[in-house]
């Protein structure tokens, strides 16, 4: 009977943890997308992350489009990307927040210092 109730209580808990929490990317969604470039000036957009194979897969449209890949852990979401159109690529960290945004900073390889900063808000 002890067995049972221990196997019960461990089903319970799994069930009760969401399903995007035990996933490589708990952060895979579409957002929209506020940043600030180097210079000061600023953009809007979209990005779709996606969760493949242990792997968060992003996606920016608007401006101009890229796309990266990265990983997910203890609430960072790290990329290294490149633009479609071709050019430098570089790298982006994001934090993630309570209310479900990503902040974060990007930087050109190449750049040395510098950088701009993104925030990715779930639609």
């Amino acid at each position: 009977m002890i067995r049972f109730v221990a196997i019960a209580a461990a089903l319970v808990l799994t069930a009760a943890v969401p399903p995007s929490e035990n996933a490589a990317c708990p952060v895979a969604g579409n957002y929209r997308v506020a940043g600030t470039n180097t210079g000061g000036t600023t953009y809007e957009g979209t990005a779709t992350i996606e969760d493949r194979d242990g792997e968060c897969l992003i996606r920016w449209s608007q401006p101009s489009e890229a796309e990266g890949r990265g990983t997910y852990a203890n609430g960072r979401l790290k990329v290294r990307y490149r633009p479609l159109a071709g050019g430098e690529g570089g790298e982006a960290t994001y934090t993630r927040q309570h209310d479900g945004k990503l902040r974060g900073t990007w930087s050109l390889f190449g750049e040395g210092s510098g950088g701009g900063t993104e925030t990715l808000t779930p639609k």
